[in-house]
């Protein structure tokens, strides 16, 4: 392809094989690689990438290029391939009686879920079971708690306090195997530990290096951009230095419409950008693409 010098956008086009020019160009020019959507800039003896992201050898690299882009400005877009994240259902609600004896439950309406733990982590909390009350203060007596797939190490029990109103239960005991099926509840109030977990992180979950934001240009906008074709959803987020920028649950309306989030986050030059998604339902296909604009 013959090098064009762009007059509107004061830049040179051609290849990523084309000989960039060197003499009388001006330093501060820039030079834009159609194929692969990359820019450098010429510093007076040489010519510097200028991409804001250092990427890995992953997934595809496309030019963005949805109409003119002010001079100085690239578009690029990396596309991973499709993936099925390892996950686990939500836990059935345990069945609840009386203990029938004094306890250090006070009277009052419990509700309870139950989540399996695993090597890589927790589930969300499962169904919510029918209400129990207690007339005087009691213990409450668990059965067919339900055991959890293979990888299963433990299961969790969470408990409303006295009236409390479902979402608020909270961690009453710990069965530390995935066999049994009955247990019983005689923890007080005041003795009930964390909230249960509202996003499933049993398996591990897929972690995609995306790459590093450089310090040569400013980060003008970064869309991400995950979809999959599941009604389950699936956790998706952003770090940058091993922080949160963005969080979101994404899931498709049916099996057949995939749906998605994007995002416009912004991370300091020198941030390690990593893509976490983990499944939250049964098993399903995921597509992620990183689009940036640089300055």
């Amino acid at each position: 392809m013959t090098v064009v010098l762009e007059t509107q956008g004061n830049r040179y086009i051609g290849l990523s094989t084309d000989a960039k020019p060197t003499i009388g160009v001006m330093p501060g020019r820039q030079f834009y690689e159609t194929d692969t959507g990359k820019t450098s800039e010429f510093d007076g003896a040489a010519w510097q990438a200028l991409d804001i992201l250092t990427l890995p050898a992953v997934g595809s690299v496309q030019r963005v290029s949805a109409g003119y882009l002010a001079p100085g400005q690239s578009a690029k877009s990396y596309t991973g391939q499709a993936f099925t994240p390892a996950t686990c259902a939500a836990p059935a609600a345990p069945t609840l009686a009386d203990h029938g004896a004094a306890g250090a439950l006070s009277a009052g309406s419990y509700l309870y879920k139950v989540t399996f733990v695993s090597a890589a982590g927790e589930s969300q909390g499962g169904a919510t079971s029918a209400p129990i009350v207690l007339v005087i203060s009691h213990s409450v007596d668990l059965s067919v708690i339900p055991l959890g797939p293979a990888g299963t190490t433990a299961r969790k029990i969470y408990r409303t306090k006295a009236n409390g109103h479902d979402g608020s239960q909270l961690l009453a005991a710990t069965i530390a195997d995935n066999t049994s099926t009955t247990v019983n509840d005689n923890t007080a109030d005041a003795s009930l530990g964390v909230a249960y977990p509202v996003r499933n992180a049993w398996a591990a979950p897929l972690t995609i290096a995306l790459g590093t934001v450089t310090a040569l240009k400013t980060w003008l906008a970064t869309d991400i951009f995950v979809s999959t074709d599941s009604p389950n959803p699936i956790d998706v987020q952003l770090q940058a230095a091993g922080s949160p920028i963005f969080r979101s649950l994404v899931q498709a309306s049916s099996p057949v419409d995939a749906a998605g989030i994007e995002t416009q986050p912004n991370a300091a030059a020198g941030n390690a950008l990593t893509l976490v998604i983990q499944g939250t339902g049964v098993t399903q296909t995921v597509d992620y693409t990183l689009e940036a604009i640089e300055q």
